[in-house]
């Protein structure tokens, strides 16, 4: 267990909003490097980002790690982030590649929690 303070994965709808908030398209490298502090480093992970192409159309767009994701709204509408995670869920619906090396039952144990802002692990908890 660790405490991973200010540098964790909050930061990633800081992150977002940066890149793409008000703009009619946008592009971003979904990779932890990018996010902050990596509490469970080597574990694949995927990103999802829900946005609304103003002033009426909600959409949702999720991408492996290390994917570069592009945002995008018809020429008359502008880009507004309302939610941006990062992580694994121990439910995975999203196929990534997994890190060469890590095995399926290690891959699947890691669940994000939004609220807390904390990784679950069978073992224990990270705090982020």
């Amino acid at each position: 267990m660790g405490d991973y303070g200010g540098g964790g994965f909050e930061r990633i709808l800081e992150t977002v909003v940066e890149a793409c908030q008000k703009k009619r398209q946008c592009k971003f490298q979904s990779s932890s490097k990018n996010l902050g502090a990596d509490p469970c480093p080597g574990i694949g992970k995927f990103i999802e980002v829900g946005y609304k192409c103003r002033p009426y159309e909600f959409r949702s767009k999720v991408a492996c790690e290390n994917d570069m994701v592009q945002l995008k709204c018809n020429p008359h509408s502008r880009i507004a982030i309302y939610s941006a995670s990062f992580g694994r869920t121990e439910y995975e619906s999203v196929q990534c590649p997994q890190p060469q090396g890590v095995p399926e039952e290690i891959h699947n144990e890691l669940e994000l929690n939004d609220n807390s802002k904390e990784y679950y692990k069978k073992e224990g908890k990270v705090r982020l």
